[in-house]
């Protein structure tokens, strides 16, 4: 029922310097795998089977639990803006009459663009599996359950060099 280990992987890092300007990116993208999107059972059928029949119900035996169905096994492909980078530094007419020898002030996105494939309605299309037992093993590959959004975070800092 689907395979979680990707048909090809690729990742474009370049890095720009202009005068005092710095500029890095890094793309990368992951095709053909798919995985299992259990949380939807929850999200859609409050629980994994769905199934809840009474004992009575007249076709028991021929129910079956969604769990060994592939309804949730959704193409994990993505594309991302991994990070990206402009930093500046200080002219060496500044730097050198304080006595440093390199002063950059930068800001850096992580995760500023990601795009996943069409219908995927998980959190993370990269996300490693969860067990009962939140133990992530190569068993659990390829089985999504309780893991978080993709993280996009901007920082800013300063770089100093004596």
């Amino acid at each position: 029922m689907g395979s979680p280990y990707p048909d090809f992987t690729w990742g474009l890092n370049s890095d720009f310097r202009l005068q005092d300007f710095d500029f890095s990116f890094q793309w990368q993208g992951s095709h053909g795998a798919e995985v299992r999107v259990a949380d939807l059972d929850q999200l859609y059928y409050a629980s994994e089977s769905a199934v809840n029949e009474v004992a009575n119900f007249p076709d028991r035996d021929l129910t079956v639990h969604r769990r060994f169905t592939n309804d949730h096994i959704q193409d994990a492909s993505y594309v991302t803006l991994r990070n990206i980078t402009l930093g500046f530094s200080l002219p060496e007419s500044f730097t050198s009459r304080n006595n440093i020898d390199r002063l950059r002030l930068y800001i850096t996105g992580e995760n500023l663009l990601f795009f996943t494939a069409k219908g995927y309605e998980g959190f993370n299309p990269e996300a490693a599996g969860q067990t009962s037992s939140n133990a992530n093993t190569p068993l659990t590959a390829g089985y999504q359950r309780g893991d978080g959004p993709i993280v996009r975070t901007i920082s800013a800092g300063i770089n100093f060099q004596f």
